[in-house]
């Protein structure tokens, strides 16, 4: 009713609206292809190293499920690097302060997240 008397105001308004809305998903489809590529591109590493850097790009939300045999093979990966970090040694209390490998909370939210048993 008040539109033939804002100059235009409130059309240029539902315009900016409509193209804030088609950026908005045009970015949340864009976010998706990149979750969904790097879900992808996880099964296909065959490294620890890769594997670990796919999901610390994924983020924890994202993670996806996992295969059995998949799940089996990086359980078996991160058993050798806790083995490599030798926890034993590099896990200590130096007054109020916990040292440990920078690693090893990643490692243990992933084995927590997948339920691996090492």
């Amino acid at each position: 009713m008040l539109r033939p008397y804002t100059g235009g105001f409130l059309d240029a308004q539902d315009a900016t609206a409509r193209a804030y809305r088609e950026e908005e998903q045009e970015r949340e489809e864009a976010r998706t292809r990149h979750i969904k590529a790097l879900e992808e591109r996880l099964f296909q590493q065959t490294s620890l190293h890769d594997a670990l850097q796919v999901l610390w790009e994924l983020k924890e939300d994202y993670w996806p499920d996992l295969p059995e045999a998949y799940r089996g093979w990086l359980a078996s990966e991160i058993s050798k690097q806790m083995n490599a970090l030798d926890l034993e040694k590099n896990v200590r209390w130096e007054g109020t302060t916990l040292w440990a490998p920078k690693v090893l909370s990643f490692l243990l939210k992933v084995m927590n997240r997948y339920d691996l048993k090492i």
